[in-house]
């Protein structure tokens, strides 16, 4: 069995000088009982010492600095002047654009602590750049949209929670006043009763009151009677005893008769507290039933933001996909021309390349050939003229079919030559014949 302790109460006077009651432990100035241990009367907390404490107490209570109200945030203390610097600092960055806005009030430490830390990450990744160079450091743009999501998350997050308590608390006022109705009606008709049945006792009183004692009367007089007669018994002696005897009976029989209408007006008792209970018990499974409307509320309210991320999401998606579709359709435009712009390249570049790469290192060639072939010529007439004359028989005919006709390019016309030298008796000459 549970057991409640209460303090003595003792009467704290008024100061006659002040005429303001003595202040309480609570920090009351209203009130004029000392809610505290039982001391003697008029004792108050400035003339109050602590020499019955033990040493190590008082050793406690004078040495124990003040300290500083801290908030803790993820572990981590924080001093007022510490979050209201933070505050200032994410005000500022949120004015000149360095740190997106939120919706979230200011006197959250939570959400402060937090964008401070953030702010802290943007700044370290931005590195001291300008602002015109932010939007090519690709990590600190990765980093500043994550930001502004988990911000926006949060916002949304709060908003659900705030509208989902405002509905709970209008809910529950509701049920209060519900709940105040319901104990008023109680009261006023309990009242109603009571009147109804004290009006009906009244109206008993009055209507049976001078017929019984008109009975009472009459007993006693037929009892009178009978003693001055001496009839039944009945002397002046015993005549009060008599009147007694027939009160007693008359007593019983009432209580007799009032016996089963007593047993009624219980049963009726307990009908009406079970019928209480009953209507207890509905009442609560009424709340119950509150709460559980309030959580589906607050499950669909939840559902519908999230049904409004996933379409913001299907939204960029299609988005990506189109501008995709539009990358893939140039880069098979591009597939299609690049054929034939590499084959238009190396037409273009290669025998221009070729010549310059080959032509440092022919020319030696080439000159110690015809040094060679000057040498043999005067050595050898005939096979110059025999030489000169197969080299014009075939050149004419070329000529002839190539009349209309691109001419050959220079090593075209040396590499065919090569591949004729090496049918012929004398290579030089063949070369030179070009």
């Amino acid at each position: 069995m549970a057991s409640v302790q209460m303090k003595s109460l003792t009467i704290v006077p008024k100061t006659g000088s002040e005429g303001k009651p003595a202040p309480s432990p609570t920090g009351s100035v209203d009130s004029g009982v000392n809610f505290d241990s039982p001391t003697s009367l008029g004792q108050t907390i400035a003339s109050r010492d602590f020499t019955d404490l033990p040493t190590a107490v008082r050793g406690a209570r004078e040495q124990t600095p003040e300290s500083p109200i801290v908030v803790v945030v993820d572990g981590r203390p924080f001093t007022p002047a510490q979050v209201e610097c933070m505050a200032r600092e994410l005000a500022q960055a949120r004015a000149n654009g360095e740190f997106p806005r939120t919706t979230t009030p200011t006197y959250v430490v939570q959400a402060i602590v937090e964008d401070f830390d953030r702010l802290r990450k943007l700044r370290e990744a931005r590195s001291g750049a300008p602002r015109s160079e932010w939007p090519q450091m690709r990590n600190a743009t990765n980093l500043l949209i994550s930001i502004t999501r988990d911000i926006r998350n949060r916002d949304e997050l709060r908003g659900d929670r705030v509208e989902a308590t405002t509905v709970q608390d209008r809910v529950s006022n509701m049920m209060q006043g519900v709940h105040g109705e319901a104990n008023l009606y109680r009261l006023v008709q309990h009242a109603v009763h009571h009147s109804i049945q004290n009006q009906a006792v009244q109206q008993d009183l009055a209507a049976g009151g001078p017929t019984m004692s008109a009975i009472l009367t009459e007993i006693r007089d037929a009892v009178q009677e009978q003693a001055v007669h001496g009839k039944n018994g009945v002397t002046e002696t015993n005549m009060e005893n008599v009147l007694e005897e027939v009160f007693g009976m008359i007593e019983h029989a009432l209580v007799d008769a009032a016996g089963p209408l007593r047993l009624n007006v219980n049963r009726m008792d307990n009908i009406t507290n079970t019928q209480q209970s009953i209507t207890t018990t509905q009442q609560s499974q009424l709340d119950a039933v509150g709460q559980h409307v309030n959580a589906i509320g607050g499950y669909v309210n939840a559902m519908g933001s999230h049904i409004n991320s996933l379409s913001a999401n299907v939204n960029s998606v299609a988005g990506n996909v189109q501008a995709m579709t539009t990358q893939v359709g140039v880069l098979q435009t591009f597939v299609g021309v690049l054929p034939q712009m590499v084959t238009q390249a190396v037409q273009d570049i290669l025998p221009q390349a070729l010549q310059q790469a080959v032509a440092p290192t022919l020319a030696p060639i080439i000159l110690t050939r015809l040094q060679e072939r000057m040498g043999a010529m005067k050595g050898d007439v005939s096979g110059k003229d025999t030489d000169c004359g197969f080299g014009e028989k075939h050149s004419k005919p070329e000529k002839l079919r190539g009349g209309d006709k691109k001419k050959p390019s220079f090593f075209k016309r040396f590499f065919d030559n090569s591949k004729r030298s090496g049918h012929d008796d004398d290579s030089a000459a063949s070369g030179l014949c070009f």
